[in-house]
This record gives structure tokens, C-alpha cells and sequence, in this order.
């Protein structure tokens, strides 16, 4: 080397190089909840007769449609006084069984595999008619001793529904309420129940004793 001049320092030694770090893998993302569908259009209903709704609706993609019918308005009793008070919204979905909170009369649910066309669906009735599906809505508890429907006739009705994932996942959209409803007059009069009949020894010149009065229905 010429005087003054400095030699390059030597190269490092490659068993001196430091190995790459480990690459860490990522654990898999949990598959995304499937999402529900929406409805198309507003749904609807109309009254089938006097014990029965026909709802009609539509969903944007297959899933799950719960549905729920109550008393848009009910009565409390304080004494010999009564208040009316509306009833809260029900939260969907509800129990598969009655009975059933805020004055619902019939639940359940609908699965929708075809979004092309509409669906009706007749809660309670005889189901005559319908034009896809019959949704049962029996009496229970102390309204059997009144009608055999959970639907009674000349009555005011509300319905919620709500759109949930297919397969009834826990995805469900919010409540959409549909316009009351009120079913027509009953068909045909109420008759007397088998245990009607004059009590014995009670004729008499000026009248008579009946006993076992009860109708079959309002």
C-alpha cells in the first residue's frame, strides 16, 4: 500500500450473519356470521275470514322470517276500574310455545329458500286458500273457554316480522310492524253448549230457570 493509505477492513465471515427470524403465521380469521336478508318491498296483511291473517312478504336473498300476532292494545284491572294501555313491541324471536308476553296470541317462523316471489303464509284458520304456507295459531290457557282460535273474530290485530340469517342463525334484522288488522264478523252465531238445558222443577206459571248457559264461542 502507498504511504498513508488504509486497507479495507476484511468481509464478515458468512457463519457470522444472523439467521432470518421465523415467519408466524397468522391463525385463521372465524368465518364471518352470515348476514340476514331484507325484505323487499313493505310486507302486508289482510284478514282471511274471521279467524285468520293472510301476511304477505318477500326476502332479498334465502333466510329465516319470524313473525309474531298480538293485541295492539291491552286492559288492566285495578278494582272496578280498567286501563288501556298499548302494548311493547315484541322482541323476535320469541319462545317456540305459549304462552307468550305483551298480549301475543300466535309465533313461530317461516323458513324462505326461493327470493323470486312472494310468500303468503295464513296464520290460523282452516288454511283453505293459502296460497304457500298454514301457520297454526291454536287457543291456550283461558281464551279456549271463549274460542277455539287464537284468532277470534271482529278483533283488532298487530303483526311484527323480522328477517334472520338462514338456517336460524342469531343474525336477525329489526322488527318491521305491519298495519293493524282486524278479522271479520264471525260467520255463523254462537251456539249453546251441551250443558244448557231448564233446570228440573223449575217450570212454574210465570217462568222457568235455565242452567249450564255457555256459547261455543263470542
Amino acid at each position: 500500500l502507498p504511504p498513508g493509505a488504509f486497507a479495507p477492513p476484511p468481509a464478515p465471515s458468512r457463519s457470522l450473519v444472523p439467521p432470518p427470524p421465523p415467519l408466524l403465521l397468522q391463525p385463521p380469521s372465524p368465518p364471518l356470521a352470515a348476514l340476514p336478508p331484507a325484505f323487499v318491498g313493505a310486507p302486508r296483511v289482510a284478514a282471511s275470514g274471521d279467524d285468520a291473517l293472510d301476511v304477505t312478504f318477500q326476502l332479498d336473498g334465502p333466510g329465516v322470517v319470524y313473525y309474531a300476532v298480538y293485541h295492539p292494545q291491552l286492559f288492566a284491572r285495578q278494582g272496578n276500574v280498567y286501563s288501556a294501555f298499548p302494548s311493547a313491541p315484541p322482541s323476535l324471536p320469541l319462545a317456540p310455545g305459549p304462552p307468550w308476553p305483551g298480549g301475543v296470541v300466535a309465533a313461530g317462523m317461516v323458513e324462505v329458500a326461493d327470493s323470486a316471489a312472494e310468500v303468503t303464509c295464513r296464520v290460523g284458520g282452516g288454511g283453505a286458500g293459502a296460497a304457500a304456507c298454514v301457520l297454526p295459531a291454536p287457543c291456550f290457557g283461558g281464551m279456549c273457554g271463549v274460542y277455539p282460535s287464537a284468532i277470534a273474530p271482529n278483533t283488532t290485530y298487530g303483526v311484527y316480522l323480522a328477517a334472520g340469517a338462514p338456517g336460524g342463525g342469531a343474525a336477525v334484522g329489526p322488527p318491521s310492524a305491519l298495519p293493524p288488522v282486524r278479522t271479520l264478523p264471525p260467520s255463523a252465531a254462537p251456539r249453546l253448549g251441551v250443558g244448557a238445558g231448564v233446570a228440573p222443577g223449575s217450570v212454574g206459571a210465570y217462568g222457568f230457570a235455565v242452567e249450564g248457559l255457555r256459547q261455543d264461542a263470542q
